[in-house]
């Protein structure tokens, strides 16, 4: 029985060591847009904390059709990456995959949605898409199947009876829908677990100033302002933090300009695009207190305005194989000489 146990174990313990060697490696990644160079970037945050910041590189350039995207998406789960083009009023799809230790997209895009301006998206853990209707003082919504089906989006929310005014930033805690209004009632308001319920819709706190982006991660909800009063001179733009049932917000930093978007990760750490300085900067969320000063460059995009997190592994299995190629050919030059900018 001894040997019997020996010679198990003999054959378990190398097979155990070559199957976790050969799990695949798990990448993460920022996704960024900036809507006046036409372009959708991803930054490697293998490096994250690098005191210099990191390197962007293009995924999707206006030679690829595109004209001012703004809000961005990932729904890794099923491999798409969305991105809100507000210059072409429409909502694409592209198939998103991870090549070596590089985000790409196969350049063929699903118009998933056209016709509305929209700036903000987000994707549950479903696959959902939500984004709001600028003009329209509206949420609206797709499913997977929806889409699949080339079906019209739906509505979600809309008019001021359902907290609804002007809705800027999105942000799903695989729970909750959480966005904030930019007209006369500036707030952040939280959906109910099943938005159907539309008059369970509370308002987590109210603002003095219009709210741009909007993150949660199942603890604490992260919002940006504009034209903040307390802000340092030279800069305008606030962050703030809070519970995720609401509470007082605390002000983390006013060190930024034009904080358009705000994203957070699986690890803590909260990412805001700052337009007007043409930068991403970070905070780590799961302390959630004011921050001092500068805050930490992440990486420096010109013009950046939409913010994404992402994290996938690689399966060339489910890559077309001439999507794969046209898509690694086309990111060579850039994952060669990356696009970094200097500090103004």
């Amino acid at each position: 029985m001894k040997g019997f146990l020996l010679l198990c174990l003999g054959i378990l313990l190398p097979w155990s060591a070559f199957a976790k060697r050969s799990s695949p490696p798990i990448h993460r990644f920022l996704v960024l847009s900036s809507a006046s160079e036409g372009t959708v970037s991803f930054v490697k945050l293998d490096s994250f904390g690098d005191e210099h910041g990191l390197s962007t590189f293009n995924l999707l350039r206006s030679e690829d059709g595109l004209v001012s995207p703004r809000g961005v998406a990932v729904d890794a789960e099923r491999g798409r990456l969305y991105v809100a083009d507000s210059g072409l009023s429409k909502i694409l799809q592209y198939k998103a995959f991870v090549h070596g230790s590089d985000l790409l997209c196969d350049r063929i895009p699903t118009t998933v949605a056209s016709g509305v301006s929209v700036r903000y998206i987000a994707v549950d853990h479903q696959g959902s898409l939500y984004f709001n209707a600028e003009g329209k003082n509206a949420l609206q919504y797709m499913t997977v199947e929806m889409m699949s089906a080339g079906e019209p989006p739906a509505s979600l929310y809309a008019g001021a009876g359902a907290k609804v005014m002007a809705p800027r930033g999105l942000a799903h805690d695989s729970i909750s829908l959480v966005w904030g209004n930019d007209q006369q009632d500036f707030s952040v308001v939280k959906a109910p677990e099943k938005p159907e319920n539309s008059g369970q819709v509370k308002v987590l706190a109210r603002t003095k100033e219009p709210v741009l982006g909007v993150a949660a991660d199942g603890a604490h909800v992260y919002y940006t302002t504009a034209r903040s009063p307390a802000a340092r001179p030279g800069f305008g733009g606030a962050i703030y933090a809070m519970k995720k049932d609401g509470g007082n917000p605390i002000r983390i930093s006013t060190a930024v300009r034009k904080p358009t978007d705000i994203a957070t990760d699986s690890q803590g750490n909260v990412f805001v695009a700052d337009e007007e300085r043409g930068r991403v900067v970070s905070f780590s969320g799961a302390v959630a207190a004011p921050v001092k000063g500068e805050l930490p460059l992440v990486v420096r995009c010109p013009s950046v305005w939409g913010v994404a997190y992402t994290e996938m592994v690689e399966d060339i299995s489910s890559q077309p194989r001439t999507s794969l190629i046209t898509a690694t050919a086309h990111a060579v030059s850039e994952l060669i000489s990356p696009h970094v900018e200097e500090e103004a």
